[in-house]
């Protein structure tokens, strides 16, 4: 797994690009990169990105089980829809 993370205005992102993981057996180390982003109190938005059925959403969806996080898995579409996915799953999560 590689971490790259820039300062866009003031608030830092990341990208976490997954080359190759196996089933969820033996992903302690993607899951203490992950935990260690998660806590750094600078981060404000993280993706993770890497070729088709490796395991992305599991991972995630595993790391975030028991956080307060959002989970955004976007589509191909236009960025409107994107816009209105992201709008919409905030929504749900602060419960309007």
């Amino acid at each position: 797994m590689q971490v790259k993370t820039s300062k866009l205005s003031n608030h830092i992102h990341c990208i976490i690009d997954i080359i190759y993981m196996g089933g969820l057996i033996g992903r302690e180390k993607e899951l203490r990169e992950l935990n260690y982003i998660f806590n750094d109190p600078k981060l404000r938005s993280c993706a993770v990105i890497g070729r088709r059925r490796i395991g992305k959403t599991a991972l995630i969806k595993e790391f975030i089980e028991d956080r307060d996080a959002i989970y955004i898995q976007f589509i191909r579409s236009t960025p409107e829809m994107n816009l209105l996915k992201i709008a919409s799953v905030i929504s749900e999560w602060m419960g309007s």
